[in-house]
């Protein structure tokens, strides 16, 4: 038998009530808000986008130091591995910029279309 919500707060309230306990104002419980989406991005029906992301950062970080602390100063680095580490930089500095514009700015509403004229028309 498969046991839904409502069927367990059904059980759960007979349960109070045949041990005297007061269920009136037991309730259904309410779905927590959401975040507003940034960027107007579509939501995810999982909603682990964060946790993903969270998860992800966690490892760079952790890579991030252990890299950090192999590499000397006066060290000589293959061309690749100093092109990698630099495009790593670059992109989480632009995720970081566009994280921190979203925080200030909030989400978008209400967009105007913008109207477009060829010069000479």
């Amino acid at each position: 038998m498969k046991i839904n919500k409502d069927l367990l707060r059904k059980l759960v309230k007979e349960c109070m009530q045949d041990m005297g306990m007061v269920a009136s104002n037991f309730a259904p419980a309410v779905e927590p808000a959401k975040p507003p989406m940034m960027g107007g991005a579509a939501p995810d029906p999982d909603g682990y986008e964060g946790r993903m992301a969270k998860s992800n950062l966690f490892k760079m970080a952790e890579y991030s130091m252990q890299l950090h602390n192999m590499i000397q100063d006066e060290q000589n680095l293959e061309p690749w591995v100093q092109e990698k580490i630099a495009v790593a930089a670059s992109m989480m500095d632009s995720v970081a910029h566009y994280m921190q514009y979203e925080k200030v700015r909030g989400p978008q509403q209400n967009v105007m279309p913008v109207q477009v004229t060829t010069i000479g028309e």
